[in-house]
């Protein structure tokens, strides 16, 4: 072969393994195709619940506040339920665990 004759010629090398290595790499590569797949597919699938769970929770409902009352889309209502319950979770984790260290 070509490659054997002059090894030290990073051209001829490479040219010389280009076909070799290609199912090789083609299956190293497959499973993380198959992951980036998946995380697309339940990405769309979750973007199209969320997207119906806010079409069917559109109507305007009354939030009775300490001093006031506010008429607001119930998923709008719903989503700030959610950041708060986020927050409030996130908070009591950190407090258990303290700040970790950098």
């Amino acid at each position: 072969s070509l490659a054997q004759r002059i090894p030290c010629d990073p051209w001829v090398t490479m040219m010389s393994t280009v076909g070799q290595s290609s199912g090789d790499q083609h299956q190293a590569e497959a499973p993380r195709d198959r992951k980036a797949r998946a995380r697309l597919v339940a990405a769309a699938v979750l973007a199209a619940v969320v997207t119906l769970f806010a079409v069917l929770n559109s109507q305007t409902v009354s939030v009775h506040l300490i001093l006031t009352t506010a008429r607001l889309p119930m998923i709008v209502v719903i989503a700030l339920c959610a950041v708060i319950g986020v927050a409030v979770g996130w908070t009591i984790s950190r407090r258990r665990t303290g700040p970790k260290s950098p």
